[in-house]
Order: C-alpha cells, then structure tokens, then sequence
C-alpha cells in the first residue's frame, strides 16, 4: 500500500494516470492472492481450507474488478466506487487473515 501511495502522490497528476496506477495495482494485488492460494495449498502447515479459498476468491474478483475498472474509467463516480469496494475487500480479507492465522 505504500508503494501505491507513493505512486499516486508522485505520478497521478489527472484522473486517466491515478485510474491506470489503480488498475494495475488491483491486478497486482488479484494475482497476488491466487498465488498465495496455490502456493499455500503445497505448504506442508495445516491453514484451513476455507481461508485459501477465500482468499483465491478475493483475489479473482480484484483481477476481474480490476478489468472492469478499467471500462468505466470513464465514468467518474462510477470508477471511484468501484476502486473503494476492492479496497475495502482488500482490506476485509487482511484483517480476517491476520486474525484467522493469530488464533493458531
């Protein structure tokens, strides 16, 4: 997140530029978690089933919202909202993670 913001503070000077750099960054992050997923899968310590997968899930609907991001770049209020609700999914899934992983 702190490359992100960085990012916006120092390239996002119009909105076309701050919808680019947030798309890529959902894509990134999207692809991020279903890789975790998959890599998770393979570790030999036991993280139940039902985290992986709803963290593979997050993940494809950042990749996919990111795309979708993307159509409505145009639309201004539209792609604001849509950035805050993967964020917000995001963040979810952070904190629901830490905790599931601190009670083990």
């Amino acid at each position: 997140m702190l490359v992100y913001g960085v990012a916006i503070f120092v390239y996002a000077s119009t909105f076309e530029r701050f919808i680019s750099i947030t798309m890529v960054f959902l894509l990134f992050f999207g692809i991020m978690e279903m890789l975790f997923g998959f890599n998770a899968i393979s570790v030999q310590r036991e993280i139940g089933m039902r985290v992986i997968v709803t963290r593979m899930f997050i993940g494809f609907l950042m990749t996919i919202g990111a795309v979708v991001f993307l159509g409505f770049a145009f639309h201004l209020v539209i792609a604001v909202l849509l950035a805050g609700i993967l964020f917000f999914l995001s963040g979810v899934l952070f904190i629901g993670f830490a905790n599931v992983t601190r009670n083990r």
